[in-house]
């Protein structure tokens, strides 16, 4: 007996080393590895079900993706300034845009009003964690799949 999926959804997780990209997959997918190509993850929100074909890259928006995970580092500057640097060069119009800060330590060197109006300015939403989180891709697709 085969299961039917309400909606196929292609997610792109991008951002440079070091930023969370694994550790935000596998806050979701506990047998992740970041050499893995892609992983699906079946997932049931509001009574529909739906399958997510994950891709991790640091720098590419895989090819019809309907959403778009952008990830940074808010304890570092440069991280932030990557980040929007890849927003632009890989801005998709056709996705929902999810823009992903995590606070790895107690430094802030991006500033958390900043990061909101910049992900207004690009019509995406902002979501902030630190690595106590759980749940956290979880909680990005269910508000980017919302809409």
């Amino acid at each position: 007996m085969s299961t039917t999926y309400y909606n196929s959804k292609k997610v792109s997780v991008l951002g440079d080393k070091k930023v969370g990209k694994t550790f935000l997959i596998n806050t979701l997918c506990e047998n992740y590895k970041n050499n893995d190509i892609f992983i699906i993850k079946d997932m049931v929100i509001e009574d529909k079900k739906y399958r997510f074909e994950i891709w991790e890259n640091k720098y590419k928006v895989q090819r019809n993706s309907n959403i778009v995970i952008y990830v940074f580092n808010i304890s570092d500057l440069k991280s932030f300034v990557q980040m929007k640097d890849l927003l632009n060069i890989n801005y998709c119009k056709e996705a929902r845009i999810g823009i992903v800060g995590f606070k790895w330590n107690e430094r802030e060197e991006v500033n958390i009003d900043e990061v909101k109006k910049y992900a207004e300015d690009e019509n995406a939403k902002f979501f902030f964690f630190s690595p106590k989180d759980d749940d956290c891709l979880k909680k990005v697709l269910f508000l980017l799949n919302e809409e």
